[in-house]
């Protein structure tokens, strides 16, 4: 009778480079340290880009426009008006604002209003009349002729 071992199991090939190479522990997360989005550029870039389309806004300058002048997507636009500025972006936003304060790009023209300022002082103290009276209406049926009025006022 002969007799037969078994072969002797072996670990797997994974098991043993585990073993003889054991991964360091986690270094625990840093509670302190502030978490910096690596997409959006350094916080004084930011806010320097921001406070230039604001003014570049005051000039007359709406988003689709600077949207156009710098080739860049009106989410892009809104992101940096609202110092969310990627970091891919500054330089373009920097070249569009040397350029408008150089001349290069001048302003958009704004729309004269078509009504005076006499005209508009004269429709508000007439809507301010009718709207004093409407607090002295005791119906429903007079406040709606009171507003209706009012509202005739301004438009006119």
């Amino acid at each position: 009778m002969t007799t037969t071992t078994a072969p002797k199991p072996t670990a797997p090939k994974a098991a043993k480079a585990k073993a003889q190479n054991p991964t360091p522990a986690a270094t625990p997360a840093q509670p302190d340290a502030p978490k910096v989005n690596q997409a959006y550029a350094p916080a004084d870039v930011r806010v320097k880009i921001t406070k230039a389309l604001a003014d570049l806004g005051e000039l007359g300058f709406t988003r689709p426009q600077i949207s156009s002048h710098t080739g860049l997507t009106l989410g892009a636009v809104w992101r940096a008006q609202n110092d969310k500025v990627h970091t891919s972006e500054v330089a373009t936003y920097e070249a569009f604002v040397a350029k408008v304060v150089n001349k290069e790009i001048a302003p958009p023209e704004r729309k004269a209003s078509k009504v005076s300022a006499a005209a508009l002082a004269e429709r508000v103290a007439n809507a301010t009349t009718v709207l004093e009276a409407q607090a002295e209406a005791k119906n429903v049926t007079a406040l709606r002729a009171l507003v209706a009025s009012a509202l005739e006022a301004l438009s006119a």
